[in-house]
């Protein structure tokens, strides 16, 4: 059965429910692939939030519980919609709480995280999470708009796309329409995204071409890049 087919048969709570439990899942998987941020704060520079003056061991300590929340979300063993509400809005304050010690932590898979488990306590989650996923598809590709893109991130991986195509000696007038085209795209995207309602198919497909070319590109035969930028375009994906 396609995804087109069973996705509309659920409702709103069920996709929101799925989504959440998905984001939890990868939560944990982005939490172990940067473990040494989360247990080991002291390894990397700390920039706190505010000048609270805040013990990088608060770090670790929030961690256990954000973890042990994501757990219980994932395998939803809290189906009463109170108790349920209740893990999330914790799951959400252990999520806060190394921000607060560390903008290290506020990693951008983090942060949307925390932007599911607030929108899980609003109405309406699973559109207002799509809204928001599409302004951040939106929102990148208008970032990475420049007289020279291809001096950029977006550049070195249309030079990698291009060589995996055979064509490593590419004029850079031609890398840089290519910049300017996938950036386009990444904000045809987020706006397709907009209209998944009435275009699934054309979203997902846009989607499933920008994540999996920026996997074949950032991947161990690519750029090799640390796995958890490979994780969170999964996670997009």
């Amino acid at each position: 059965m396609t995804t087109r087919r069973w996705l509309p048969s659920l409702t709103q709570s069920q996709v929101a429910l799925l989504t959440l439990r998905l984001a939890a899942g990868f939560q944990l998987l982005l939490m172990s692939a940067t473990w040494k941020l989360w247990l080991n704060p002291g390894s990397f520079p700390l920039v706190p939030l505010l000048p609270l003056h805040l013990r990088p061991q608060l770090i670790p300590a929030a961690s256990i519980p954000l973890a042990a929340g994501c757990l219980l979300l994932i395998f939803n063993v809290l189906p009463q919609p109170r108790l349920q509400k209740r893990v999330v809005l914790l799951t959400l304050v252990a999520a806060a709480v190394p921000v607060l010690g560390s903008l290290q932590c506020l990693q951008a898979w983090h942060w949307l995280f925390m932007i599911t488990l607030l929108l899980n306590l609003l109405p309406l989650p699973a559109s207002n999470l799509r809204a928001v996923i599409a302004a951040l598809y939106v929102c990148s590709g208008l970032s990475r708009f420049s007289q020279f893109p291809e001096q950029g991130p977006v550049g070195l991986i249309v030079r990698q796309l291009l060589l995996f195509a055979g064509q490593p000696a590419v004029h850079p007038e031609t890398v840089r329409l290519c910049c300017h085209l996938a950036c386009a795209f990444e904000i045809l995207a987020g706006l397709a995204l907009l209209f998944a309602g009435s275009l699934p198919g054309i979203t997902a497909a846009a989607a499933a071409v920008m994540h999996l070319s920026l996997l074949a590109a950032l991947g161990p035969f690519g750029l090799g890049h640390h796995p958890a930028v490979l994780l969170w375009n999964l996670h997009l994906l």
